[in-house]
């Protein structure tokens, strides 16, 4: 459901000729999160304990949301 409206914002947002740039960013960074995050979260979970990565995944998801709402624009124009 979240890659859905990534998407849709990124064709809002982006201009036609670099819409397919962004599109393969996005699937690379979806592809890229998996392929890293599950050995980075094991490792994470070794150091410490098994709760650390969720936390770690909270807090930078918090991070990120924070970001997101300095740095978009507003979309209510729709």
């Amino acid at each position: 459901l979240l890659g859905a409206q990534v998407y849709a914002i990124s064709g809002d947002l982006i201009p036609s000729e670099f819409r397919g740039r962004s599109t393969a960013i996005i699937m690379g960074s979806f592809s890229a999160a998996s392929v890293v995050g599950v050995p980075m979260g094991l490792y994470f979970a070794q150091l410490s304990d098994w709760h650390f990565p969720f936390h770690v995944i909270v807090y930078v998801g918090i991070f990120f949301a924070i970001l997101q709402y300095m740095i978009l624009p507003n979309m209510t124009s729709h």
